[in-house]
């Protein structure tokens, strides 16, 4: 091996550890991968094995290193959604919580105290330091913290916590409770303060009926306890709000304590702050009243109140999940969706399926959601042994087809080999095999990952593909970079509000549980079909964009030829995305034809 092949492969390296880390990488790494591993398209045949052999030879080298990096990703994603979790549970409290240092410098707060400090002139941060806007309460708020922090590092139990009161001359006094953060792994010389902030127009309202329920309280205690956690402190205050003496408030505070097995005011206020209580109260907030307009609710009628997502035992032990949309009872259409789609709506614009009686059944192909991957994936197999199961399962007879991307393929091998069953199919954005494949004018990322995938085996592929698809659901902007290489009138429909939705749970679906079966799928165009084209003896829809960057409008071509019953449907100015800009009109020629 040259040298400058043992460079390249350095490089290579590095940047492999780098991009399991830091996913915005894996642009970058995979244009190298393709330089050094790629087959290219110009490549003569007879130079083609040799080609291949030189590529094994460094392909063994960095084997050992994409599993380490993929063992590092997969510990720093566990990592990632241990904070993840804290952090959510943390946003959950109805109450403000924030972190600093001795000095008060922030280093986290939950969502509920950032909502008071926009809401809030008493408390800010300026510098990344928490202040109030008295002078007068920022030094005594910073001398208590850095009491707290020493007593913490001297392992003191004094000056251990302690409570504040500010603008309580205003409509909206704030209650603030400081105490050190107890955390084991927490070196000692480095003391992290917890900062509890309730504040009157922002805090969650407790119930009299919940604090009693909670802490077994009499209702007088419990009015006395929703007076102190709405921040009046003196007794005498509440004495003469509740116009009893001040002996018996005493006595009730007294009997608080004993029930709640808390010390002080202090305590007892943390205590139902950080509880049950809260969160119980937090939740019971008013309803919201969703009405449905006059359609909405006529259709409401007949079908289901939501999609159905139900599953079957198939008979050889796998599990296969579908989604069911539109008309419990209407005329049965299966559709084998993209890698692009939503559980909770068939389509993010149309109600085609609610308004003409179609009832849609969108089975999770293997290794998608929760079904369960094929051992040897074959769609002709998939279609006579699952889909067949899955109609006979539902009471279904016949049935029309549809497939959108890389569910086209899933369509036409059902209208090959299940002439009886299959009325019509239709196809949008076909994806194609090698026989039909057109590289040219493809997005280059996909360009790329195909060219690199003829030459690249699954033990580097895989894991390079996993990477990418948890760089794409953990950051939308990478799709988005993408996107800049899309047809225009893709590119209006992948920034919308409705796409976006739809893309954040695509990504949720497909990288929730079999990322094997997703990544299979996709590398499902680099294998033949098992089934003819030529042999489809149903009528076929295929419907493409002239500009598509996803599949190549000649590959439409060649497959639309070789269907001998086919009506072609190629559409200028648009791109990929037909299913959403077409779906009527592809529903409307199918089931009307």
């Amino acid at each position: 091996m040259s040298q400058d092949d043992q460079k390249q492969l350095s490089e290579i390296i590095g940047l492999i550890y780098d991009s399991a880390q830091s996913p915005e990488l894996w642009p970058q790494l995979l244009s190298i991968l393709d330089t050094t591993l790629g087959l290219p398209l110009d490549v003569q045949k007879d130079q083609e094995n040799e080609v291949v052999s030189e590529n094994k030879a460094k392909t063994q080298i960095l084997k050992p290193h994409f599993r380490r990096a993929i063992e590092f990703n997969h510990r720093f994603n566990a990592l990632e959604n241990e904070r993840n979790a804290v952090a959510d549970v943390l946003d959950r409290l109805p109450i403000g919580i924030i972190l600093t240092d001795e000095n008060c410098t922030v280093t986290a707060m939950n969502q509920h105290a950032q909502n008071i400090l926009n809401e809030n002139d008493e408390l800010t941060i300026k510098s990344n330091q928490l202040v109030l806007k008295s002078v007068t309460d920022t030094k005594n708020l910073h001398r208590v913290v850095r009491d707290i922090a020493v007593a913490q590092v001297n392992r003191h139990s004094s000056q251990q916590e302690k409570s504040m009161m500010i603008g309580a001359a205003s409509d909206n006094p704030c209650s603030i409770y400081i105490t050190p953060t107890n955390i084991d792994n927490l070196p000692t010389d480095v003391p992290l303060i917890s900062i509890y902030i309730s504040c009157a127009k922002s805090r969650q309202e407790i119930s009299a009926d919940i604090l009693s329920e909670t802490y077994t309280l009499t209702q007088a205690e419990a009015r006395l306890l929703k007076h102190l956690l709405n921040g009046c402190h003196s007794l005498s205050e509440i004495a003469n709000k509740q116009r009893i003496s001040k002996h018996t408030v005493r006595s009730q505070l007294k009997s608080i304590l004993e029930k709640t097995n808390t010390h002080s005011q202090t305590e007892l206020i943390k205590m139902v702050l950080t509880g049950p209580a809260a969160l119980i109260g937090a939740r019971a907030s008013t309803p919201v009243n969703i009405s449905l307009s006059e359609p909405e609710a006529n259709f409401s009628k007949n079908m289901s109140e939501t999609p159905q997502t139900k599953g079957i035992r198939l008979m050889d032990g796998r599990w296969m999940e579908f989604t069911e949309f539109g008309d419990r009872h209407g005329t049965p259409l299966i559709h084998f969706h993209g890698w692009l789609h939503s559980k909770e709506k068939l389509h993010p614009y149309s109600t085609f399926a609610e308004t003409h009686g179609l009832r849609v059944i969108v089975p999770e192909r293997p290794g998608h959601g929760c079904s369960d991957p094929q051992h040897e994936h074959s769609l002709s197999h998939y279609c006579k042994r699952d889909i067949q199961q899955l109609a006979s399962h539902l009471g279904i007879d016949s049935f029309y087809v549809t497939g959108d991307g890389e569910g086209g393929p899933y369509a036409l091998a059902c209208a090959a080999t299940l002439t009886d069953r299959v009325k019509r199919a239709a196809t949008t954005g076909c994806m194609p095999d090698p026989r039909f494949e057109h590289l040219e004018n493809l997005l280059p990322f996909d360009r790329r990952l195909q060219i690199l995938a003829r030459s690249t085996p699954k033990s580097i592929l895989y894991p390079f593909s996993k990477i990418i698809l948890k760089a794409l659901k953990k950051n939308n902007s990478y799709f988005e970079l993408m996107a800049s290489d899309f047809y225009e009138s893709d590119r209006a429909i992948v920034s919308s509000d409705e796409h976006k939705k739809i893309f954040k749970e695509s990504m949720n679906n497909v990288t929730s549980s079999n990322i094997d079966g997703i990544v299979a799928d996709y590398y499902l165009r680099l294998k033949d079909w098992d089934f003819n084209p030529e042999d489809i003896k149903t009528e076929v829809h295929i419907w493409h964009g002239i500009h598509d960057c996803f599949s190549n409008i000649d590959s439409a071509k060649d497959i639309a030829a070789a269907i001998p019953n086919c009506k072609s449907h190629f559409l200028e100015e648009n791109g990929h995305y037909i299913f959403i800009s077409h779906w009527d009109e592809i529903l409307s020629a199918l089931i009307e034809a």
